[in-house]
């Protein structure tokens, strides 16, 4: 799974499977077995991936045009899944490229939670994981937005039944309300609403 910060992997497990699951399923998130051929496929996956999810559903395409409206310098502004025109032209050397720089366990956290022995799991833990050398990251560097200097507005056009209007409120560069369709939540009387 992705969110905007981070790569996801997650089992969940009945607390007496823990000791036999595949915790090998994650060491690809430490080491990359990942071919220039194997790549090629992949990619093309995640371009059907991004056109059924994004593309084809009417309101995932408004929440990601609305993004790059409300965030234009912060990261925010791109799909986590990167734009088609990105994966189009994105190579196996990119890819690895990123993934040298950021894939490392000390860049990773591993949660447990559940009916689970503390110490049973910290074993399993360094069992897996406690082998793996961490490596020096690069540098973050400060992702801040400039303030916004007026209204910011977009219009979508695509078939959804029902209409999805979406009333995005930037509080202190956080977009804070999201409207969608009947399931509106209450604004703070206090906002203020341009």
């Amino acid at each position: 799974k992705y969110r905007f910060e981070l790569t996801m992997q997650s089992e969940d497990l009945r607390q007496k499977w823990i000791k036999t699951a595949d915790h090998e399923k994650v060491w690809p998130l430490i080491e990359n077995t990942l071919t220039d051929k194997e790549f090629s496929k992949e990619i093309k996956v995640v371009m059907e991936e991004r056109r059924m999810r994004t593309d084809d559903e009417p309101q995932s395409l408004m929440n990601e045009i609305m993004m790059a409206t409300v965030y234009q310098e912060h990261p925010y502004h791109n799909p986590v899944i990167g734009w088609m025109s990105d994966l189009q032209s994105m190579t196996y050397a990119d890819a690895n490229d990123w993934y040298q720089r950021w894939y490392a366990p000390n860049n990773a956290i591993i949660v447990v939670a559940g009916d689970v022995v503390a110490s049973e799991v910290f074993a399993l833990a360094k069992k897996y994981f406690g082998a793996l050398q961490s490596k020096s990251l690069s540098a973050r560097k400060p992702q801040d937005e400039a303030g916004q200097r007026g209204i910011r507005r977009i219009s979508v056009k695509a078939p959804e039944k029902p209409i999805v209007i979406e009333l995005n409120i930037n509080i202190k560069q956080e977009v804070v309300y999201r409207l969608a369709g009947d399931a509106a939540q209450t604004i703070d009387k206090n906002a203020e609403i341009f």
